[in-house]
């Protein structure tokens, strides 16, 4: 967990297994991948040109990369959206906010071919994605509605590279936009190209990605240390890799009045900051800006919205997540609250889906916390388990594992029936082994 506050001072806390081979512990500059958080940073990486005059975000984007997708991959968008002429109307902005209307690539397909043993180190590149992975579809007319796309963000990098020259996708400097000495301050934050996790990124955590099994009678979840794996997650969608500390800061830098190192103008926050709810697709209604989210993660009845509403950009990788990488204005806070799995991996919950909710649970306790000292307890305590939990956050940290688990069978950890991990009973395990 990493907090940034009063001017840009930030601490991080660290606890947990790094390494469950070797029983290896996290430590403070250790670098977690974070997935989907890396929007934030591309937003900024695109505003930031817009400042300079580099790139006019209303343009169609197709004006501004085919040249460099010619020149590339001797290609372009219409050619690789198969003559669909609505691709050519997409802007800047719209990918940005999620307003392109692009469906995204089909998650449980690429998650199945990233985690297959015999793909281990093999490296996803942008242009991978556009031919192979993305759906050459629209969930609805760009610019009327929102539906949330990762394949937007690839663009919105192609967008980056051709504005600043780049001679390859790889030139694309994602960290510039962060001003000396800043940029030396956040040591423990980077961008990756692409290689193997282990081999490319000091410092980097391992990652345990949970798969899931079925026989009939139960679902048995393994974990998978994906370290060996690639750490590309999709380039400028989600190839962050950072410490929870370095985050805050960064996120502070953005949002807060108190900063002297803002990353963007007023006006360009202002429009990151105009939030639209998504309309088809996943989680409709999630108010999404450019390249930001906005949500009350934490609402309990008795306690302002003020202290529970952020904006910022979560994430998740097949095998990390960043639940909380977020900034609260009341209490002028960012906050980035990041594991190396994507869900809770103690076996001895009763029941074990408690699981699933555990950087929910553990991100309202953290920041109930947070409000309580801030306030010198003058505000009520967060609602952080049961039924009057914000939907928000049961919303958001429900992406993969709703999808997983829709058999609605008994779970367990590794070894079904053997140890804390079962919770079928001694009768039943041994009648459910008989077949």
């Amino acid at each position: 967990m990493g907090i940034a506050f009063d001017g840009g001072k930030n601490f991080n806390v660290v606890a947990g297994i790094d390494d469950h081979a070797t029983k290896s512990l996290m430590k403070e500059n250790t670098l977690i991948p974070m997935g989907s958080a890396t929007k934030i940073y591309t937003a900024i990486a695109i505003m930031q040109l817009y400042e300079k005059g580099l790139v006019d975000i209303d343009r169609p984007v197709h004006e501004i990369v085919d040249p460099f997708l010619q020149r590339t991959n001797s290609t372009t968008l219409l050619e690789l959206w198969g003559g669909d002429e609505t691709i050519n109307r997409v802007t800047v902005r719209e990918l940005m906010g999620m307003r392109g209307c692009l469906s995204d690539y089909d998650d449980q397909a690429l998650q199945n071919f990233v985690l297959d043993p015999s793909n281990a180190g093999v490296t996803i590149n942008p242009y991978d994605y556009l031919h192979t992975w993305a759906k050459k579809s629209f969930l609805c007319e760009p610019g009327t509605g929102g539906s949330y796309s990762s394949i937007g963000f690839v663009l919105l990098g192609l967008v980056g590279a051709s504005s600043t020259n780049a001679t390859e996708w790889t030139d694309f400097d994602q960290k510039s936009i962060f001003p000396d000495p800043l940029r030396q301050d956040l040591d423990s934050l980077m961008f990756s190209l692409g290689g193997r996790c282990s081999v490319t990124i000091q410092n980097v955590s391992h990652q345990h990605a949970a798969t899931f099994t079925s026989n009939g009678y139960w679902s048995t979840i393994h974990w998978e240390d994906i370290y060996n794996f690639d750490c590309l997650n999709g380039w400028t969608m989600g190839n962050i890799a950072a410490s929870a500390s370095n985050t805050a800061a960064a996120l502070y830098h953005l949002f807060s009045p108190n900063t002297k190192t803002p990353l963007v103008s007023q006006d360009s926050l202002k429009q990151m900051m105009d939030f639209k709810p998504l309309t088809v697709g996943w989680s409709v209604g999630l108010e999404y800006g450019l390249g930001m989210m906005r949500a009350d993660y934490f609402h309990s009845e008795g306690v302002s919205s003020n202290f529970t509403t952020f904006v910022g950009h979560a994430g998740q990788d097949y095998g990390s997540s960043a639940f909380l990488h977020e900034y609260n204005d009341a209490l002028d806070v960012a906050i980035t609250l990041n594991s190396n799995t994507e869900y809770g991996m103690n076996c001895s919950f009763e029941p074990i889906m408690e699981n699933f909710q555990d950087s929910t649970e553990l991100g309202c306790q953290i920041w109930d916390n947070i409000v309580q000292i801030a306030t010198n307890g003058t505000v009520s305590h967060l609602t952080c388990s049961g039924e009057k939990s914000s939907s928000s956050r049961r919303r958001l940290s429900s992406h993969h594992h709703r999808r997983q688990l829709a058999a609605q069978l008994p779970l367990h950890c590794d070894e079904p029936c053997s140890g804390d991990s079962a919770d079928l009973d001694p009768k039943e395990c041994m009648w459910s082994s008989l077949f």
